[in-house]
C-alpha cells in the first residue's frame, strides 16, 4: 500500500536490456558485466566480480542427504550432477526439442549417462521424463530450485547446459562442464573460472 506515492512517483524507473548491449551481443561482457554497464551508466567493461550464494540450512540439509542418499543406493563415492536440458526445452509424447539449440539431444544424454555411471552417481536435474526404453543408472530427484542448489553444493562435480545449474556451480565453486550450443561462453558463463571447462 503506498508504493507509488511513497517510492516510485518521484522516481526514475531504468529497465536495463544487456541484449541490446553493444558489448553483450559483441561477446565483450557477459550478463552480469551487461547489467553492470547498463545500471551504473558504464563506458567500459568492468572486470569479472564474483558472487556468492548464500543457501539456507534447510536446502544445505535436504541436498546433503539426497547425494548422501544417491551415494548409497548407486554404491558410489563420487557424484555428478547433470543438467541436459535449458528452460526452452519442449516435450510433446516422446519427442524432446529445444528451440534455443541449448539443451542435449537424448541420445547424447543417454550415452553420457551410461559412461558418468560406470565410475559416478549420477544425478539428473530435470523435471522431464527421458523417453528411454531401458533402466537409466541415473537419480532423478524432485527438488525445487533451491533445494537443486543444496544438491549441487553436496556434489563433486556439474555438467550441463547454459541453465540454471551452470550458474550455481560457479557461485559454489564447484568444478563445471558446461557445454555451449547456440550461445557465446564470453556471454553466458565464466571462460575466466579455472574450475569451469
Amino acid at each position: 500500500k503506498g508504493l507509488f506515492e511513497d517510492k516510485l512517483k518521484d522516481k526514475e524507473i531504468v529497465s536495463p536490456e544487456p541484449y541490446r548491449l553493444n558489448a553483450y551481443f559483441n561477446q565483450k561482457a557477459n550478463l552480469v558485466q551487461a547489467f553492470d554497464m547498463l545500471i551504473n551508466d558504464l563506458q567500459e567493461v568492468p572486470d569479472p566480480k564474483p558472487f556468492n550464494l548464500d543457501i539456507n540450512k534447510v536446502d544445505q540439509l535436504y541436498g546433503y542427504n539426497t547425494v548422501t542418499q544417491i551415494k548409497a543406493q548407486l554404491g558410489k563415492t563420487k557424484t555428478v550432477v547433470f543438467q541436459p536440458f535449458g528452460s526452452g526445452v519442449q516435450k510433446d509424447g516422446d519427442i524432446i526439442i529445444d528451440p534455443s539449440g541449448r539443451s542435449f539431444e537424448v541420445r547424447d544424454i543417454i550415452k553420457i549417462v551410461d559412461e558418468l555411471s560406470k565410475h559416478y552417481a549420477v544425478i539428473l536435474m530435470t523435471d522431464i521424463d527421458i523417453p528411454v526404453n531401458r533402466q537409466m543408472h541415473a537419480a532423478v530427484p524432485k527438488a525445487n530450485i533451491l533445494q537443486w542448489m543444496g544438491i549441487i553444493h553436496a556434489s563433486d562435480y556439474f555438467l550441463g547446459c547454459d541453465s540454471m545449474g551452470q550458474h550455481y556451480a560457479h557461485a559454489l565453486d564447484k568444478p563445471s562442464t558446461v557445454v555451449i550450443g547456440a550461445t557465446f561462453p564470453e556471454n553466458i558463463t565464466y571462460p575466466y573460472n579455472k574450475d569451469f571447462t
